[in-house]
């Protein structure tokens, strides 16, 4: 009878020992997606921090753009009194994109450096075509478009849903 219970207590210890087992492999499994998911944060995180500095600096600028989108559109007096409020607005965000540090995002990193270089130099051009006569801001457009794609698809890479950072600082 002592050799039964002594064969079924090892039994036991062996399950025991096999299902301990089993679970590290799990905690491996937990600990790497709680990586991701603490770069995905940090990569939202990032992206948020973004939109309060083109929101902390963009109010006269998205004015103008509110102005030249309405129905029925301002005179040309009106909207050439608000563009220049306008292009001080988009110098200021993009001078202050331009002193954005990066964090460490992981892979993402470089991809949101170029993003956010991208959307810097875009607004400039927005500047810079606001102050010259006849305000044509189609290439600037342009390269405003290209660069919110870049955000995007950062974000997409991430694991995060892309955004627009031209639709999420729209005031």
């Amino acid at each position: 009878m002592k050799k039964w219970l002594l064969v079924v207590l090892t039994l036991a210890l062996g399950l025991s020992l096999a299902a301990c087992s089993g679970s590290n492999s799990s905690d491996k499994k937990e600990d790497t997606k709680k990586e991701t998911t603490s770069d995905k944060d940090k990569v939202l995180n990032y992206y948020m921090d973004l939109v309060d500095v083109v929101n902390e600096n963009n109010g006269d600028y998205n004015a103008y753009v509110g102005a030249v989108g309405a129905d029925p559109k301002p005179s040309e007096a009106d909207l050439a009194a608000l563009a220049k409020p306008a292009s001080e607005s988009a110098l200021k965000v993009s001078e202050a994109l331009a002193s954005e540090k990066t964090p460490d995002l992981g892979k993402s990193t470089d991809d949101f450096k170029a993003a956010v270089k991208q959307l810097s130099d875009a607004y400039k051009l927005e500047a810079d075509a606001l102050k010259a006569s006849g305000r044509d801001t189609t290439k600037a457009d342009e390269a405003m478009a290209k660069a919110d794609e870049a955000i995007a698809g950062v974000l997409k890479d991430a694991g995060l849903n892309p955004s627009s950072i031209t639709t999420d600082t729209a005031s």
